[in-house]
């Protein structure tokens, strides 16, 4: 069954995917550059020396190079326990951020003393702090405030992925290692992250609100704490004409539970929440 979508007219001007692309180059470019020569040649001599540090047959299991990104962004780190680490992060046009600095390991988690001014909340800069994950023989580094939708994009099945690209650090290479049993992740929350699926359907429409650029929808699923539901978890439309994005669980009743959802209010197909849409913790994607 496919979902039913409400197309919004767009008076002005319409953007598509495609048109999009065109001009994004133009939109990071702005975004590019603000880095001395001095730092990029700081950026470039601390690589090596920390790659020096990690080739050493006594560097911990976690110093290496980690990873992440998409096919129009990279982000990369490389960090060692006393050559301290160095992160850069790049686009279509060049780089968007770079820093090192010296690097702190207390009970699995590693905090980064940035030398050079630290983008903290930027797209392209860096989280200072960062939990490490292992799973199997994979080594993952998450921030803290980010556990939990690590957690949910491994029961939605984009981890453990199986390319570089992703939204969390993963070392270099680990991409082809399999994993074994579960990821090592805090006590608080090993109870968000399920054996098998959650399937849910919308119950009733709450309500739909429009917020700047965004519409917002409220929605009761039919699935509650007797089912493994719990606030924070992300569930995807499923059978849908395109990807949207996942409806999250705001609280949460024995039997059912309330979720919102966030689209753009403009330039795409809205998704219309109406009672019986199928939903789940597994996202619905094409292999």
């Amino acid at each position: 069954m496919e979902l039913p979508i409400v197309k919004k007219r767009i008076s002005h001007v319409v953007v598509t995917v495609s048109s999009l692309s065109l001009f994004l180059p133009i939109v990071l470019w702005s975004q590019s550059g603000g880095f001395s020569q001095e730092s990029r040649r700081n950026l470039e001599k601390r690589k090596s020396v920390i790659q020096n540090e990690i080739d050493e047959p006594k560097s911990p299991p976690w110093a290496g190079r980690y990873r992440y990104g998409s096919m129009v962004s990279s982000f990369q780190l490389t960090l060692a326990p006393e050559s301290g680490f160095a992160f850069s992060s790049s686009g279509c046009v060049g780089i968007y951020g770079l820093n090192y600095g010296t690097v702190q390991v207390t009970d699995g988690m590693l905090k980064l003393v940035p030398l050079e001014k630290n983008r903290r909340g930027d797209f392209w800069g860096i989280s200072t702090e960062l939990l490490l994950i292992s799973w199997g023989e994979r080594r993952y580094l998450i921030p803290p405030t980010q556990i939990l939708n690590f957690i949910n994009a491994i029961n939605a099945g984009f981890e453990p992925r199986r390319t570089g690209s992703g939204l969390y650090f993963l070392k270099w290479g680990d991409e082809y290692k399999p994993v074994v049993g579960k990821p090592k992740l805090p006590a608080e929350y090993a109870d968000y992250l399920l054996g098998n699926p959650i399937q849910a359907r919308i119950s009733s429409h709450q309500g739909t609100r429009i917020e700047g650029d965004t519409v917002r929808s409220t929605v009761v699923l039919d699935v509650g704490t007797a089912q493994g539901v719990k606030v924070g978890m992300q569930f995807y439309f499923q059978n849908a004409l395109r990807d949207y994005p996942p409806a999250v669980i705001t609280a949460v009743n024995d039997s059912d539970s309330i979720a919102e959802f966030v689209q753009a209010a403009r330039g795409m197909e809205e998704l219309s929440p109406r009672p019986g849409l199928p939903l789940s913790t597994l996202a619905d994607r094409p292999e």
